[in-house]
């Protein structure tokens, strides 16, 4: 039987270090997390990042999405996580990507959570996401 599909995208704040590669190490290192466990899990998605802040996308089963949030608010690379957005899926939106990680320009970022997420619509939230992953200069991807 088949498990119903569920979408997930949260903000965070960032607690990475920029300096001295610490930043491209932490990245690394979730994107290997990400392509480890995220199959078994059943889960796909994309990671945002701009000016210390995180938006990330994930999809999947209920309780996969329920233990990974918890382990996010759990991680010291986050802080002030808040839930944008919970709905019920028909199909994924990022099939192909066990996680895709990208800098967003021009902090988009804060233009998003300069508003309530909690009332913006899921069409509006997804669109950024895939416009923001169709523009991104550098992409990088836990296939």
């Amino acid at each position: 039987m088949a498990q119903d599909l569920f979408q997930v995208m949260y903000v965070s704040r960032s607690i990475v270090p920029l300096q001295a590669g610490a930043f491209q190490s932490a990245i690394q290192d979730i994107l290997a997390a990400s392509a480890r466990n995220n199959p078994s899990a059943g889960l796909t998605g994309a990671l945002l990042y701009d000016r210390g802040r995180f938006l990330q996308w994930l999809e999947g089963p209920a309780e996969s999405l329920v233990e990974r949030l918890a382990a996010i608010v759990k991680d010291p690379r986050h802080a002030d996580v808040e839930v944008a957005l919970h709905q019920s899926a028909s199909a994924r939106r990022f099939p192909e990507w066990r996680m895709a990680f990208t800098h967003v320009g021009e902090a988009a970022i804060y233009r998003l959570t300069g508003m309530p997420l909690a009332d913006e619509s899921a069409e509006r939230l997804t669109a950024f996401i895939e416009a923001a992953l169709a523009d991104a200069s550098t992409l990088s991807v836990a296939a």
